[in-house]
Protein backbone atom coordinates (compact mmCIF):
# COMPACT_ATOMS: atom_id res chain seq x y z
CA UNK A 1 0.00 0.00 0.00
CA UNK A 2 1.01 3.34 -1.22
CA UNK A 3 2.32 5.17 2.62
CA UNK A 4 3.82 8.13 1.20
CA UNK A 5 3.42 10.88 -1.84
CA UNK A 6 6.34 12.11 -2.97
CA UNK A 7 7.37 14.58 -5.54
CA UNK A 8 9.55 12.40 -7.24
CA UNK A 9 8.27 8.96 -7.00
CA UNK A 10 11.13 6.19 -7.42
CA UNK A 11 10.42 4.00 -10.65
CA UNK A 12 9.27 -0.02 -10.08
CA UNK A 13 12.15 -2.35 -11.21
CA UNK A 14 9.56 -3.61 -13.23
CA UNK A 15 9.34 -0.70 -14.91
CA UNK A 16 12.40 -1.24 -15.46
CA UNK A 17 12.74 -5.19 -16.64
CA UNK A 18 10.12 -3.57 -18.99
CA UNK A 19 11.48 -1.30 -20.55
CA UNK A 20 14.97 -3.64 -21.31
CA UNK A 21 12.46 -6.40 -21.72
CA UNK A 22 8.67 -5.98 -23.95
CA UNK A 23 8.90 -2.50 -24.04
CA UNK A 24 7.23 0.64 -22.53
CA UNK A 25 4.55 2.38 -24.60
CA UNK A 26 3.40 5.52 -22.68
CA UNK A 27 -0.51 6.00 -23.21
CA UNK A 28 -0.98 9.79 -22.90
CA UNK A 29 -4.32 11.43 -21.62
CA UNK A 30 -6.05 15.03 -21.64
CA UNK A 31 -4.05 16.31 -19.13
CA UNK A 32 -0.51 16.63 -21.09
CA UNK A 33 -2.92 19.11 -23.66
CA UNK A 34 -4.50 21.21 -20.73
CA UNK A 35 -0.92 21.53 -18.94
CA UNK A 36 -0.20 23.47 -22.51
CA UNK A 37 -3.55 25.39 -21.97
CA UNK A 38 -5.80 23.32 -24.46
CA UNK A 39 -9.11 22.84 -23.27
CA UNK A 40 -10.39 20.10 -20.84
CA UNK A 41 -13.44 17.89 -21.67
CA UNK A 42 -16.27 20.41 -20.78
CA UNK A 43 -14.60 22.86 -22.04
CA UNK A 44 -14.05 21.26 -25.24
CA UNK A 45 -17.71 20.54 -25.60
CA UNK A 46 -18.26 24.48 -24.93
CA UNK A 47 -16.05 25.48 -27.69
CA UNK A 48 -17.89 22.76 -29.90
CA UNK A 49 -21.03 24.68 -29.28
CA UNK A 50 -19.83 27.88 -29.91
CA UNK A 51 -18.81 26.99 -33.37
CA UNK A 52 -22.14 25.80 -33.93
CA UNK A 53 -23.44 29.21 -33.40
CA UNK A 54 -20.88 30.97 -35.11
CA UNK A 55 -21.80 28.57 -37.86
CA UNK A 56 -25.48 29.81 -37.94
CA UNK A 57 -26.38 26.21 -36.65
CA UNK A 58 -27.46 26.94 -33.00
CA UNK A 59 -28.95 30.34 -31.08
CA UNK A 60 -27.68 31.73 -27.85
CA UNK A 61 -31.05 30.85 -26.39
CA UNK A 62 -30.27 27.03 -27.15
CA UNK A 63 -26.65 27.17 -26.24
CA UNK A 64 -28.07 28.55 -22.63
CA UNK A 65 -30.01 25.60 -22.55
CA UNK A 66 -27.60 22.93 -23.20
CA UNK A 67 -25.02 25.06 -20.90
CA UNK A 68 -25.62 22.68 -17.81
CA UNK A 69 -25.75 19.25 -20.18
CA UNK A 70 -22.72 16.76 -19.47
CA UNK A 71 -20.00 17.25 -22.12
CA UNK A 72 -20.75 13.93 -23.65
CA UNK A 73 -24.14 14.89 -24.17
CA UNK A 74 -23.40 18.29 -25.45
CA UNK A 75 -20.31 16.47 -27.81
CA UNK A 76 -23.32 13.88 -29.35
CA UNK A 77 -25.93 16.88 -29.99
CA UNK A 78 -23.22 18.87 -31.92
CA UNK A 79 -21.52 15.88 -33.79
CA UNK A 80 -25.84 15.05 -34.93
CA UNK A 81 -26.23 18.87 -35.80
CA UNK A 82 -23.02 18.33 -38.14
CA UNK A 83 -23.99 15.38 -39.90
CA UNK A 84 -27.44 16.71 -40.88
CA UNK A 85 -26.82 20.20 -41.34
CA UNK A 86 -23.80 19.47 -43.39
CA UNK A 87 -21.47 21.94 -41.55
CA UNK A 88 -17.85 21.18 -40.11
CA UNK A 89 -16.47 22.30 -36.68
CA UNK A 90 -13.04 23.90 -37.06
CA UNK A 91 -11.43 21.42 -34.55
CA UNK A 92 -8.21 22.40 -35.34
CA UNK A 93 -8.74 25.73 -33.81
CA UNK A 94 -10.42 24.86 -30.65
CA UNK A 95 -6.87 22.39 -29.62
CA UNK A 96 -4.26 25.57 -29.74
CA UNK A 97 -1.74 25.43 -26.76
CA UNK A 98 -1.57 28.86 -25.50
CA UNK A 99 1.32 28.41 -22.56
CA UNK A 100 3.90 26.43 -20.95
CA UNK A 101 5.26 25.86 -23.78
CA UNK A 102 8.87 24.39 -22.57
CA UNK A 103 7.55 22.27 -19.83
CA UNK A 104 5.39 20.68 -22.69
CA UNK A 105 8.65 20.62 -24.90
CA UNK A 106 10.59 19.15 -22.05
CA UNK A 107 8.06 16.02 -21.35
CA UNK A 108 7.75 15.56 -25.11
CA UNK A 109 12.07 14.73 -25.11
CA UNK A 110 11.44 12.66 -21.68
CA UNK A 111 8.46 10.63 -23.16
CA UNK A 112 10.92 10.27 -26.43
CA UNK A 113 13.49 8.56 -24.13
CA UNK A 114 10.98 6.44 -22.76
CA UNK A 115 9.51 4.92 -26.14
CA UNK A 116 9.48 5.62 -29.59
CA UNK A 117 5.81 4.51 -29.77
CA UNK A 118 3.50 6.92 -28.19
CA UNK A 119 -0.36 5.92 -27.80
CA UNK A 120 -3.32 9.01 -27.04
CA UNK A 121 -6.30 9.55 -26.57
CA UNK A 122 -6.01 13.20 -27.32
CA UNK A 123 -7.28 14.77 -30.82
CA UNK A 124 -4.60 17.76 -31.13
CA UNK A 125 -1.12 17.61 -32.61
CA UNK A 126 0.87 18.46 -29.71
CA UNK A 127 2.61 14.70 -29.43
CA UNK A 128 3.19 14.50 -33.35
CA UNK A 129 6.05 16.83 -33.16
CA UNK A 130 9.27 16.00 -32.05
CA UNK A 131 10.80 18.15 -29.11
CA UNK A 132 13.90 20.49 -30.77
CA UNK A 133 17.48 19.62 -30.05
CA UNK A 134 17.98 21.61 -27.01
CA UNK A 135 15.49 20.15 -25.09
CA UNK A 136 17.06 16.66 -25.72
CA UNK A 137 19.66 15.33 -23.50
CA UNK A 138 22.31 14.82 -26.78
CA UNK A 139 21.42 17.94 -28.58
CA UNK A 140 24.80 16.98 -30.78
CA UNK A 141 23.27 13.62 -31.62
CA UNK A 142 20.72 15.46 -34.00
CA UNK A 143 22.73 16.27 -36.91
CA UNK A 144 20.21 16.00 -39.85
CA UNK A 145 19.26 19.73 -38.78
CA UNK A 146 17.31 19.14 -42.16
CA UNK A 147 14.79 16.61 -41.68
CA UNK A 148 11.64 17.57 -40.04
CA UNK A 149 11.25 16.89 -35.87
CA UNK A 150 8.04 15.30 -36.06
CA UNK A 151 6.53 11.62 -35.15
CA UNK A 152 4.51 9.42 -37.51
CA UNK A 153 1.55 10.85 -36.60
CA UNK A 154 -1.07 7.36 -37.00
CA UNK A 155 -5.07 8.45 -36.94
CA UNK A 156 -6.66 6.40 -39.39
CA UNK A 157 -9.19 3.24 -38.62
CA UNK A 158 -7.55 0.57 -40.76
CA UNK A 159 -3.69 2.00 -39.73
CA UNK A 160 -4.32 0.74 -36.49
CA UNK A 161 -2.14 -2.74 -37.31
CA UNK A 162 0.36 -5.16 -35.95
CA UNK A 163 3.11 -3.94 -38.50
CA UNK A 164 2.74 0.03 -37.01
CA UNK A 165 2.84 -1.18 -33.86
CA UNK A 166 6.46 -2.99 -34.58
CA UNK A 167 8.08 -0.17 -36.57
CA UNK A 168 11.20 1.29 -35.18
CA UNK A 169 10.39 5.09 -36.24
CA UNK A 170 9.15 7.54 -33.60
CA UNK A 171 5.61 7.47 -33.66
CA UNK A 172 2.44 8.05 -32.25
CA UNK A 173 -1.16 6.48 -32.30
CA UNK A 174 -4.38 8.88 -31.77
CA UNK A 175 -6.61 5.73 -31.44
CA UNK A 176 -9.68 8.21 -31.15
CA UNK A 177 -8.75 9.99 -34.21
CA UNK A 178 -6.81 13.56 -35.16
CA UNK A 179 -7.86 17.01 -35.84
CA UNK A 180 -6.36 16.33 -39.47
CA UNK A 181 -9.34 14.43 -39.88
CA UNK A 182 -12.50 15.57 -37.62
CA UNK A 183 -14.40 12.95 -39.97
CA UNK A 184 -12.95 10.07 -38.49
CA UNK A 185 -12.70 11.49 -34.84
CA UNK A 186 -14.64 9.60 -31.93
CA UNK A 187 -16.42 11.86 -29.62
CA UNK A 188 -20.16 11.52 -29.54
CA UNK A 189 -21.25 8.59 -27.49
CA UNK A 190 -22.93 6.76 -30.35
CA UNK A 191 -19.01 6.35 -31.61
CA UNK A 192 -17.80 5.43 -28.66
CA UNK A 193 -19.85 2.41 -28.57
CA UNK A 194 -19.57 1.79 -31.81
CA UNK A 195 -15.78 2.05 -31.81
CA UNK A 196 -15.79 -0.36 -28.73
CA UNK A 197 -18.45 -3.23 -29.77
CA UNK A 198 -16.84 -6.37 -30.52
CA UNK A 199 -20.33 -7.14 -31.35
CA UNK A 200 -19.87 -4.72 -34.45
CA UNK A 201 -16.52 -5.26 -35.55
CA UNK A 202 -17.33 -7.82 -37.97
CA UNK A 203 -19.26 -5.14 -40.15
CA UNK A 204 -17.72 -2.14 -39.32
CA UNK A 205 -14.43 -2.38 -39.81
CA UNK A 206 -13.27 -2.57 -35.89
CA UNK A 207 -11.61 -5.59 -35.74
CA UNK A 208 -8.39 -4.89 -36.88
CA UNK A 209 -8.42 -2.00 -34.40
CA UNK A 210 -9.30 -3.99 -31.06
CA UNK A 211 -7.25 -6.13 -32.38
CA UNK A 212 -4.31 -4.06 -32.02
CA UNK A 213 -5.17 -2.84 -28.76
CA UNK A 214 -5.39 -6.33 -27.39
CA UNK A 215 -1.74 -6.34 -28.78
CA UNK A 216 -0.31 -3.78 -27.09
CA UNK A 217 -1.96 -4.43 -23.90
CA UNK A 218 -0.73 -8.17 -23.97
CA UNK A 219 2.79 -7.55 -25.90
CA UNK A 220 4.03 -4.09 -23.61
CA UNK A 221 3.96 -2.09 -20.68
CA UNK A 222 1.10 0.55 -20.77
CA UNK A 223 2.49 3.71 -18.59
CA UNK A 224 -1.24 6.07 -18.20
CA UNK A 225 -0.10 9.65 -18.30
CA UNK A 226 -2.27 12.43 -18.20
CA UNK A 227 -5.45 10.92 -16.89
CA UNK A 228 -7.77 12.53 -14.20
CA UNK A 229 -10.30 10.50 -12.11
CA UNK A 230 -13.41 12.50 -15.01
CA UNK A 231 -12.04 10.27 -17.63
CA UNK A 232 -11.55 6.80 -16.27
CA UNK A 233 -14.46 6.14 -18.22
CA UNK A 234 -11.91 6.17 -20.96
CA UNK A 235 -9.31 3.92 -19.28
CA UNK A 236 -12.22 1.24 -18.85
CA UNK A 237 -13.12 1.35 -22.35
CA UNK A 238 -9.93 1.42 -23.58
CA UNK A 239 -8.47 -1.40 -21.09
CA UNK A 240 -10.57 -3.14 -19.56
CA UNK A 241 -13.19 -4.19 -23.07
CA UNK A 242 -9.90 -5.46 -24.81
CA UNK A 243 -7.54 -6.90 -22.64
CA UNK A 244 -7.07 -10.95 -23.21
CA UNK A 245 -7.89 -11.95 -19.55
CA UNK A 246 -6.12 -14.87 -20.57
CA UNK A 247 -2.34 -13.24 -20.60
CA UNK A 248 -0.36 -13.28 -17.95
CA UNK A 249 1.20 -10.23 -18.59
CA UNK A 250 -0.51 -7.33 -15.95
CA UNK A 251 2.28 -4.98 -15.59
CA UNK A 252 0.94 -1.68 -16.29
CA UNK A 253 1.08 1.63 -14.60
CA UNK A 254 -1.20 4.78 -13.96
CA UNK A 255 1.15 8.27 -12.97
CA UNK A 256 -1.30 10.29 -11.25
CA UNK A 257 -0.80 13.77 -9.28
CA UNK A 258 -1.90 13.86 -5.56
CA UNK A 259 -1.60 16.52 -3.04
CA UNK A 260 -0.01 15.22 0.23
CA UNK A 261 -3.10 15.84 2.43
CA UNK A 262 -4.96 13.20 0.11
CA UNK A 263 -2.98 10.07 0.83
CA UNK A 264 -5.96 8.47 1.39
CA UNK A 265 -7.81 8.94 -1.91
CA UNK A 266 -4.73 8.16 -2.98
CA UNK A 267 -4.98 4.79 -1.20
CA UNK A 268 -8.42 4.51 -2.65
CA UNK A 269 -7.32 4.86 -6.14
CA UNK A 270 -4.83 2.75 -5.82
CA UNK A 271 -7.52 0.01 -5.27
CA UNK A 272 -9.09 0.91 -7.76
CA UNK A 273 -6.28 0.57 -10.39
CA UNK A 274 -5.48 -2.51 -8.93
CA UNK A 275 -8.93 -3.86 -10.20
CA UNK A 276 -7.59 -3.09 -13.50
CA UNK A 277 -4.38 -4.79 -13.41
CA UNK A 278 -2.50 -1.19 -13.38
CA UNK A 279 -0.28 -0.34 -10.46
CA UNK A 280 -0.51 3.45 -8.92
CA UNK A 281 2.80 5.74 -9.26
CA UNK A 282 1.82 8.54 -7.54
CA UNK A 283 3.55 11.96 -7.14
CA UNK A 284 3.05 15.50 -5.39
CA UNK A 285 1.71 18.76 -6.27
CA UNK A 286 2.28 20.57 -3.49
CA UNK A 287 5.15 22.13 -4.76
CA UNK A 288 4.43 23.01 -8.71
CA UNK A 289 0.75 21.53 -9.14
CA UNK A 290 0.80 19.64 -12.44
CA UNK A 291 4.19 21.37 -13.84
CA UNK A 292 5.36 18.81 -11.16
CA UNK A 293 4.97 16.19 -14.19
CA UNK A 294 8.15 17.64 -16.02
CA UNK A 295 10.32 16.81 -13.05
CA UNK A 296 8.68 13.35 -12.64
CA UNK A 297 8.89 12.09 -16.54
CA UNK A 298 12.51 13.66 -16.50
CA UNK A 299 13.15 11.54 -13.56
CA UNK A 300 12.09 8.58 -15.02
CA UNK A 301 13.63 8.80 -18.24
CA UNK A 302 16.98 9.21 -16.08
CA UNK A 303 16.15 6.01 -14.26
CA UNK A 304 14.17 3.89 -16.57
CA UNK A 305 17.32 2.42 -18.52
CA UNK A 306 19.06 1.54 -15.06
CA UNK A 307 19.26 -2.29 -14.91
CA UNK A 308 16.98 -3.71 -12.29
CA UNK A 309 18.13 -4.76 -9.20
CA UNK A 310 17.63 -8.37 -9.87
CA UNK A 311 18.66 -8.88 -13.01
CA UNK A 312 21.52 -7.14 -12.01
CA UNK A 313 22.38 -9.49 -8.92
CA UNK A 314 21.57 -12.26 -11.22
CA UNK A 315 24.27 -11.30 -13.65
CA UNK A 316 26.40 -10.26 -11.02
CA UNK A 317 26.33 -13.83 -9.58
CA UNK A 318 26.95 -15.06 -13.29
CA UNK A 319 30.15 -13.08 -13.98
CA UNK A 320 31.72 -14.46 -10.59
CA UNK A 321 29.95 -18.23 -11.15
CA UNK A 322 32.06 -18.02 -14.62
CA UNK A 323 35.22 -16.35 -13.40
Amino acid sequence: MIDAILPIPEVPEALKAAFHGRGIVPFIGAGLSQLQGCPDWNGFADKVLHELIILGILNHAEHKQLASMPARVKLSIARKLERTKKVSVRYENIFIPNKNEMIGQQINASLDRISKTLVTTNYDKLLDTLPPAEYKNNPAADTDTSSVLRRDPIYMPGDFTKENLKKAESKVFHIHGSVRAPENMIVSTDEYLRRYSTSASDSTGNREYLDFLKLLFNEKSVLFIGYGANELEILEYVFLKNLNKKSHVREHYVLSGFFSHELRLAQHMEDYFETLGIQLIPFSLDAKGWDQLDSVLSHMADHISEEPEEQLAMRTEMAELLS
